[in-house]
Order: structure tokens, then C-alpha cells, then sequence
């Protein structure tokens, strides 16, 4: 995998920075990043992932998961950045058309990989804390499932009933500022399926 700007490849990165985790691909967009996992869920916001100023920051794992992905909410944050930089795409996940035709993605990691499927999109306060604290979630993630189900505004009824019926369920969110209002978030919810 390399940088959309023809930067260290995902095999480089992990050489250059220890903080480098994944490798994020979603499908159908222009979203193919490597993802860091910093010392406090500020270290990059404004900073690329060589260690360097960036206002467009870093797409990056909360603090509260563990960088080998292996909890079952994982969350992942990232700028809402213009032409379509960053996380600037997932706004499109709002269109109910959009969410319709784009509902794959893919998380690298250095010892395995995840097919992600696309579940739902959810613009929420960024004081949401059923998606924006993933440390209460571990096991069990009925109660979750039941609030995506309840906010969504775009909603893919077949992944839900199939991650209902997942044993060891992993999830991943993605999840950027939204204009709609004060501290609103665009969050895409994905299915994580072991390849």
C-alpha cells in the first residue's frame, strides 16, 4: 500500500514510525491511509505520520484501543478535510444512493487483514458516548448494535443481522466533524471480517 501521494509504502511506514498500526482502504472512495496510534488522541491531530506539522493531521486509532485491533469497538478518527482529503468522503456516506453502491473496505495490518463491511452512517454530537467511549464496549455488543440501529440515517439491514449473528464481533468506526451543526460527527460504522 502506498500514499495517495506516491509516499512510504505501509511496510516503510511501519519501519519509520512505531506508532503506525493499519493501513485503512475504503472502497469507492478516495480514503487509503495509514493509521497511528498516538500517546493521547491529540498527538495527531496535527501531525502527518512522520512526525511532522500537518493541519490535515493523521487518521488515527483512539487511545482507548489496543493498536493490534483486537477489541470489539474500534474507533478511528480523522479530518474532515476538502477535496475529498483525509476523511473528507465520509460525508458522502449520508447519501442514502452513496451508501447504497459503496459498502466495502479493507484494514491492513501487519499480520493479518480485515474485509470491512459498511453498516451505518450515524451523524451524532461529538458527546456521544455509546460510540465516542470505546472502552465500555467489550464482548457483547447488543446494546451498541440496538443504538446504530435506532440513529442511523443510512442503515444496511443485512450486514446488522449478520453481525447480530457474529460471534466475536468487531467493529470499527470512522468517524470525522460534520458541518450540520455545532460538534456534529459523521460516523460510518463497518463490520470487521477476518480474511
Amino acid at each position: 500500500m502506498e500514499n495517495e501521494d506516491g509516499g512510504a509504502s505501509f511496510e516503510e511506514l511501519l519501519a519509520i514510525n512505531p506508532d503506525v498500526c493499519a493501513w485503512l482502504t475504503m472502497d469507492g472512495t478516495a480514503i487509503d491511509y495509514p493509521i497511528v496510534k498516538g500517546e493521547t488522541n491529540l498527538t495527531y491531530i496535527n501531525m502527518d505520520v512522520y512526525g511532522d506539522f500537518s493541519l490535515s493531521g493523521s487518521i488515527f486509532l483512539d487511545v482507548r484501543n489496543s493498536s493490534d485491533f483486537t477489541d470489539s469497538y474500534n474507533l478511528i478518527y480523522g479530518h474532515h478535510m476538502a477535496n475529498s482529503l483525509m476523511f473528507g468522503d465520509l460525508e458522502n456516506y449520508q447519501d442514502e444512493t452513496f451508501f447504497a453502491e459503496n459498502t466495502t473496505g479493507t484494514l491492513l495490518l501487519p499480520d493479518r487483514s480485515y474485509s470491512l463491511s459498511v453498516c451505518a452512517c450515524l451523524l451524532i454530537g461529538a458527546s456521544d458516548d455509546m460510540i465516542f467511549d470505546p472502552s465500555q464496549w467489550s464482548g457483547d455488543l447488543t446494546e451498541l448494535l440496538d443504538y446504530i440501529e435506532e440513529t442511523a440515517l443510512c442503515l444496511n439491514e443485512s450486514v446488522l443481522a449478520a453481525a447480530r449473528e457474529t460471534d466475536d464481533l468487531q467493529i470499527l468506526a470512522l468517524s470525522t466533524c460534520a458541518s450540520d451543526y455545532t460538534d456534529a460527527r459523521t460516523v460510518v460504522i463497518t463490520v470487521m471480517n477476518p480474511n
